[in-house]
């Protein structure tokens, strides 16, 4: 059982997705990077359909105001 992102944590905290979409795709992240593929948790959230690219957007722009404090 993986922990949750501060990504995945902003997500939900905006109500774009569930925790347990985000411990999915984290899954999936960990199954590809095993097999050598690297895509970015956003990437992966994006294609699964789970959020939009404005979603992502908005998550990494609040993303990068709480890394300023």
């Amino acid at each position: 059982f993986q922990k949750i992102t501060l990504l995945g944590e902003i997500l939900v905290d905006l109500a774009h997705c569930q925790k347990t979409d985000i411990l999915r795709c984290l899954n999936i992240q960990a199954s590809e990077r095993n097999a050598g593929r690297w895509r970015m948790l956003g990437q992966i959230l994006i294609e699964e359909g789970v959020i939009n690219g404005n979603q992502l957007g908005e998550a990494l722009k609040e993303l990068n105001k709480r890394k300023r404090g």
